[in-house]
């Protein structure tokens, strides 16, 4: 192999790379999103003295419904086990994992701006 086409294949892993990265990203900034609104709703039950919610049936259409007790919430824990907390765990919780996934998306920005360097240098070494 000439090192024209060892380069070639280097840009192709590169490129490959570059392209997983950013569906990683984007499924990153998914669940950041949904952690956002997770937080947002238990931010916004523990202030509500009423304690209303709309909950979701799917298609755009939502129940009004009153939540008796307002200061615990049921959480997944893996394994098809779910454990009672109180609101503020689970709100501590929430903003632990967005700080591990804001952590994880600023690493992967990192080595996304490294591979996008690389595959610019490799072109301007082409020319």
């Amino acid at each position: 192999m000439n090192t024209e086409q060892i380069a070639m294949q280097r840009l192709n892993e590169l490129k490959r790379n570059s392209q997983m990265i950013g569906q990683q990203l984007e499924s990153l900034k998914h669940q950041l999103m949904e952690l956002d609104g997770v937080k947002e709703s238990l931010s916004q039950l523990k202030k509500d003295e009423k304690g209303e919610i709309l909950v979701p049936f799917g298609g755009g259409v939502f129940v009004k419904a009153k939540v008796e007790n307002r200061n615990q919430v049921i959480l997944n824990s893996g394994s098809s086990i779910a454990v009672e907390k109180d609101i503020d765990s689970v709100l501590e919780l929430v903003e632990k994992q967005i700080k591990q996934l804001q952590e994880i998306e600023a690493q992967m920005n990192e080595e996304f701006l490294n591979i996008s360097q690389q595959m610019d240098m490799m072109s301007l070494e082409r020319e």
